[in-house]
């Protein structure tokens, strides 16, 4: 029976000595693991773990069996992994940043192990964890056939980059998270830069957005997704998101990942038709 004191928490200063142990565990179960993966490869670069505000660490057994890992880049909430659960190695995690006074705004995961972390964090700092939101992962592997609107997909150009700024601020005001990072026009127009950044133009102005996001060797996310208020419901988004979805696919990757508000049952709705299929749930809780 495994108890805590087999447990090795080590708390890693290179990440790419973190992302060494971690990421084979996290590609046996991709669709699953995809949001810590490609944080992983983002991360992998950095020499040092404080150069970037990085908090990694990893709980393992003396044989080199990891049972738990957490990721946080500063303001984002703490990511948690557990596959399969060990609540212990969650415990022994909270336990040990309590000890050390670290300051967490939240936390985010597969909902066993972020539901268990909060559990563990509320019980050693007295924090109150609230459960800020549900997202479903999904994956697509195949695009279903969709009916095409009136427009064209089209990649973001550098001049429309503020646009593009105003757009995503607008939709963090309406999901309202606090795991969000503000951006600047500069991150924009890098990411326009770098290609990422594709809008449904209709009648020659932009209608919808979205960018690619987290590649891995084997996937990559779609995030963003997002329609001008005055020209929603006319199906602009479901055709962005279904045409990169058929770009990435044809360039080589063998599925893409995307995550929904579970309450939110039109997009749930929409991007099954598109193809995605549910995965699992991520629970967001607050501190």
């Amino acid at each position: 029976m495994e108890t805590e004191a087999r447990l090795l928490l080590t708390f890693h200063a290179l990440p790419a000595a973190f992302c060494e142990l971690v990421v084979p565990s996290l590609e046996q179960s991709e669709e699953k693991y995809a949001l810590p993966l490609g944080l992983c490869m983002r991360i992998l670069p950095a020499r040092q773990a404080d150069q970037h505000k990085l908090l990694l660490a990893s709980v393992s057994t003396p044989e080199g069996e990891l049972r738990a890992s957490a990721l946080c880049s500063a303001p984002h909430y703490l990511l948690v992994q557990s596959e399969p659960l060990c609540e212990l190695a969650l415990e022994l995690l909270a336990k040990s940043l309590a000890e050390h006074g670290a300051v967490l705004p939240g936390v985010t995961g597969v909902m066993d192990a972020s539901d268990c972390f909060a559990r563990c964090w509320q019980a050693f700092t007295g924090a109150a964890a609230e459960l800020e939101i549900c997202q479903r992962a999904y994956a697509l592997r195949k695009v279903n056939p969709v009916r095409k609107p009136v427009g064209t997909k089209q990649q973001a150009l550098p001049e429309q980059a503020p646009l593009v700024l105003e757009w995503i601020n607008a939709m963090s005001a309406e999901t309202a998270s606090g795991n969000q990072a503000a951006w600047t026009l500069e991150d924009v127009s890098a990411c326009i830069q770098d290609g990422v950044f594709y809008l449904w133009c209709a009648g020659g102005e932009p209608a919808a957005m979205a960018f690619y996001n987290r590649p891995t060797r084997r996937s990559v996310a779609i995030s963003g997704v997002y329609t001008a208020p005055e020209k929603r419901g006319q199906g602009f988004a479901t055709a962005l998101v279904a045409g990169m979805c058929a770009q990435a696919l044809a360039e080589g990757r063998e599925f893409i990942t995307l995550f929904t508000d579970v309450e939110n049952p039109v997009s749930n709705a929409v991007y099954q038709h598109v193809g995605f299929y549910p995965v699992c749930d991520y629970h967001q809780y607050r501190f």
